[in-house]
């Protein structure tokens, strides 16, 4: 397998704040000709967890659980088209950390509740893999892409799936699997053997958060690997940033190089060559985007609360300036909409604002260099309090000045 073909990159990961609604809607009818393959949900509405208990890649989660998925058929003229969606939920840089996250949804499979569990739609809300917003059934929340294939990637390998480093011996009786590249191999593969992706003419591969810093990184890797389909990535609340934070530290680039190290992260070749003494600079879209072929569209705020509150909190330190408090105030009064800036003023302090427009200018400076050079790109970048938008139901709603975020985001899927 050639260096394109296994182009992987770590990503930084965000926690999910709001409690999304899980759009209700009526299953649909099987054309008569459509086959469906074993273990196929038979109506549209309905939701499948698939383990990948054997695989040929040899996956497995950090605590050595499978790997796996949830997916939901699509009808009509979606029965070629698919959307394969990364969940976010943080990442691990240490073995300690990694070890406490084995015992958690976010590293192990034991968790993840089958669809027919009382706690299903719960604890799908929680950890930010819904099937609501751009995954939704809905026709009215989502007209374009409502009858497509949708498949929710979960993360539990805690290297953005970007690892390689395989079993790690903790102790005589246990050890922890660094495994994330193997991961998305393995459900792409499950995918088209299983599931027909190889028949598929149109793929939206997507991912929020956390999940949006790999579509940064692996957005060309999913295209080498579906060659007869259409390829386009969509990142959405996953442009974090190398740089001085809220916090003037540089947290997140101690992170990316501690978590890349540890789990042996595949990096985009091309952006590793030209990056030879700092490697660890392909884990920031501001650098790996440059080396992107396919189309890619970037939703993002300037402002995004996930962003701010992991540097201010990762810093494990107290700060006079208490970035996170202040923005936590705003947001959580509405946490699936987006909030006006203008609502921090009564909140937060003068030094506490100054901050804020720092940082916001700098991410806007970083998106806009991208963009100059990369022109099958779009992108839907708000001044707003926001982090993963296009997963709520409020996703259409969503609008600067007179433009929609659903509206630009079909405008860039079919000029590209």
């Amino acid at each position: 397998m050639g260096d394109r073909e296994r182009r992987r990159a770590g990503f930084i990961p965000a926690r999910f704040v709001a409690v999304l609604l899980l759009a209700a809607a009526a299953a649909g009818a099987l054309r008569p000709a459509e086959a469906v393959p074993p273990g196929m949900p038979r109506k549209p509405a309905h939701i499948v967890r698939v383990l990948l208990r054997q695989n040929r890649f040899g996956a497995r989660c950090l605590d050595g659980s499978p790997p796996g998925y949830y997916i939901r058929r699509g009808y009509g003229e979606g029965r070629r088209r698919w959307i394969v969606y990364l969940q976010g939920g943080g990442w691990c840089h240490n073995m300690a950390q990694c070890a406490q996250r084995a015992s958690t949804v976010l590293g192990s499979s034991k968790f993840w509740r089958a669809p027919s569990d009382p706690g299903f739609q719960a604890s799908l809300e929680k950890y930010g893999s819904t099937f609501t917003g751009i995954l939704s059934r809905n026709a009215s929340e989502n007209p374009s892409y409502h009858n497509w294939h949708v498949v929710t990637v979960f993360y539990c390998d805690g290297g953005g799936f970007s690892g390689t480093a395989g079993a790690v011996r903790v102790n005589s009786s246990f050890s922890l699997h660094f495994d994330g590249a193997r991961i998305l191999d393995a459900v792409l593969d499950d995918l088209k053997l299983r599931w027909g992706m190889r028949t598929a003419r149109r793929v939206l591969f997507t991912g929020c958060s956390a999940g949006g810093q790999a579509v940064s990184n692996a957005c060309d890797i999913v295209a080498d690997q579906l060659p007869w389909a259409d390829v386009k990535c969509l990142m959405d609340g996953g442009f974090f940033l190398d740089g001085s934070d809220v916090t003037g530290q540089m947290y997140f680039r101690t992170l990316a190089k501690r978590m890349t190290e540890l789990h042996h992260s595949i990096m985009d070749p091309d952006c590793k060559n030209a990056n030879p003494r700092s490697p660890w600079r392909c884990f920031f879209p501001q650098f790996n985007l440059f080396y992107i072929s396919r189309p890619l569209f970037i939703v993002n705020s300037v402002a995004d609360y996930a962003a701010i509150e992991i540097a201010n909190r990762g810093q494990n330190q107290s700060s006079t300036t208490n970035i996170f408090s202040c923005l936590d105030k705003v947001y959580d009064s509405e946490p699936t909409i987006p909030a006006d800036l203008t609502r921090a003023k009564s909140r937060c302090t003068p030094q506490e604002l100054a901050a804020i427009q720092v940082y916001s200018k700098r991410v806007l400076t970083r998106i806009n260099a991208v963009l100059r050079q990369r022109k099958q790109f779009g992108s839907f970048i708000m001044g707003s309090l926001a982090h993963c938008t296009t997963i709520y139901p409020s996703w259409s709603l969503i609008r600067r000045k007179k433009e929609y975020l659903r509206d630009a985001i079909d405008q860039w899927y079919m000029q590209y």
